[in-house]
């Protein structure tokens, strides 16, 4: 028996190419849809299709809150999780140790300091508790950055600290079995993050790479102490070398504040290229922050940039976002205005109606499907079980194949060769 092939090309319905076949158009209930492309040739009969639907996983989206534990106060934390919450966030991203002013001697609201990573002081950590309270109430996940790298780590920190880089591999074990023992079983924190951002000063890449060790120190402490959250790196897009290693489970490059959303997605797909782990958009451009170091002069972004930036994480492939604004990423650490005035802000509004959290799910992503059939048989292609919905989907043909036919059954698509001698079907 002469076997042929069915083969089908995902396009969007609005740009769609055809090339020695036709598209072929089906709609779901939610409004989203997809196309594919048909030719018969060869001997053996393929049908793919790719749906734009919902995302397979939920796309999380954090608040970025780098200063929440040094500078905000008790009597802000629960409206501050409950907007979040509302809002749709899946959680926060905070710095457990200071990143401006005296670093580890700067004060938090309640007079106490960090003091230092091998000998943390606990009385410091008592408004971290209550920020993890106040999460944990609003059922928000907070993603603690244990030591934020470019104020602590390897040449950079040694350049704040007077010469000395005060997390190491000497203390850093010990600093994770502290942390353990305080929050392993805490239910509101939902990840650890090392890294965080690596300026020139700090040599760039080598010097990321020439600190793995901290960090798998540390996650060694982390696990000797029974925390078993997910860990999290945050670093810079262009570090080779670094996103596959075994110290943590989630890529979260740094795209950066001089990014256009056309860069942002090319350095996001290289480190997708890079690594078989989720990869979040840790840091792209922040709300109405000024970034007055970017070539060619400051770059401001703003709502639609915003929208923009989440628009290319969804796109490429990303597990989530960490979005920022200029009011809250230090937590008013300059004395400005409260960081409670900028929730709910235009970039904020336009990313979460982008998503539909709150309003429907996720925006459709292309998901593809394929299967084989022989000439004048039935394949079966569950097209939709690869996707979620926010409300109940459902399928329609809106046109049908010349040398076959398309059945609906629930989020199955059947399509059966009409056993004709073709070798192409347009």
């Amino acid at each position: 028996m002469e076997r042929r092939s069915l083969t089908g090309v995902e396009a969007a319905p609005s740009r769609l190419r055809v090339r020695g076949g036709r598209a072929r158009s089906f709609k779901d209930g939610g409004a989203a849809s997809y196309s594919v492309v048909i030719a018969i040739v060869g001997l053996v009969l393929a049908f793919s299709s790719s749906s734009l639907a919902t995302a397979t996983n939920h796309f999380d989206v954090y608040d970025t809150a780098w200063e929440l534990p040094v500078y905000s106060i008790d009597s802000e934390l629960d409206a501050y999780m409950q907007h979040l919450s509302g809002a749709g966030f899946t959680g926060v991203w905070i710095s457990v140790a200071p990143i401006s002013g005296q670093l580890l001697n700067e004060q938090n609201s309640h007079g106490q300091t960090l003091g230092s990573f091998g000998n943390p002081n606990s009385a410091y950590f008592d408004h971290i508790d209550h920020i993890l309270t106040a999460a944990n109430n609003h059922n928000i996940k907070v993603g603690l950055v244990v030591g934020w790298a470019q104020k602590y780590v390897g040449n950079s920190g040694a350049y704040h600290n007077g010469g000395n880089a005060p997390l190491t591999t000497s203390n850093a074990r010990a600093y994770g079995s502290f942390l353990a023992n305080r929050y392993a079983n805490n239910p509101a924190v939902g990840m650890w993050v090392f890294g965080g951002d690596y300026f020139s000063i700090s040599g760039g890449a080598s010097d990321e790479l020439n600190n793995v060790g901290v960090w798998q120190e540390l996650k060694a402490g982390l696990v000797a102490g029974g925390a078993d959250q997910t860990t999290a790196y945050h670093g810079h897009h262009y570090v080779q070398g670094i996103w596959n290693q075994s110290f943590f489970d989630i890529a979260a490059p740094l795209t950066g504040h001089c990014s256009p959303a056309s860069e942002a997605r090319q350095e996001l797909a290289s480190v997708l290229g890079q690594t078989s782990k989720p990869v979040i958009a840790a840091e792209m451009r922040y709300e109405d922050f000024v970034a007055d170091w970017c070539p060619g002069g400051n770059m401001t972004a703003g709502p639609q940039d915003v929208l923009d930036d989440v628009t290319v994480a969804v796109e490429v492939g990303t597990a989530g976002l960490v979005y920022g604004h200029d009011d809250r990423w230090d937590w008013a650490a300059d004395g400005g205005q409260r960081p409670s005035s900028s929730l709910g802000s235009g970039g904020e509004v336009l990313m979460m109606s982008y998503l539909g959290y709150g309003s429907g799910g996720p925006p459709p992503i292309a998901r593809a499907d394929s299967a084989n059939v022989v000439e004048g048989n039935t394949v079966s292609i569950p097209v939709m079980n690869n996707d979620t919905y926010a409300s109940s989907p459902s399928l329609s043909v809106s046109q049908f194949p010349a040398r076959g036919s398309i059945a609906i059954n629930g989020t199955t698509i059947a399509y059966t060769h009409d056993g004709s001698e073709t070798t192409s079907d347009s």
